[in-house]
């Protein structure tokens, strides 16, 4: 059983041995890296694409009087989106009206 400022003296215990030394192994940036990169542009899809796909998805839904949509499968959300994501105890859902 944990008594009354138990947390405070397994922090106090935990912050007296750390020594800081792991820090020391993480790299730095490399000399001129420092900018920020842009997106890679060869393992996905131009956002263009997506822009089309989901202007001809409406399309249908118009021809069949449907206003708005709920996506729920995670390969539709990609395919729809554009919004790579991976599986997660978190469900990923696209409404669009």
């Amino acid at each position: 059983m944990q008594t009354q400022g138990a947390g405070r003296i397994a922090c106090e215990i935990v912050k007296s041995r750390a020594t800081g030394a792991s820090e020391k192994l993480l790299l730095g940036p490399t000399p001129g890296e420092e900018v920020r990169r842009k997106p890679a542009k060869y393992d996905r899809l131009p956002l263009e694409w997506n822009k089309q796909t989901v202007a001809r998805f409406k399309e249908q839904l118009a021809q069949k009087d449907i206003h708005a949509f709920l996506v729920r499968d995670e390969l539709n959300i990609i395919y729809l989106t554009g919004y790579w994501h991976t599986h997660t105890e978190r469900p990923q859902r696209v409404f669009h009206e």
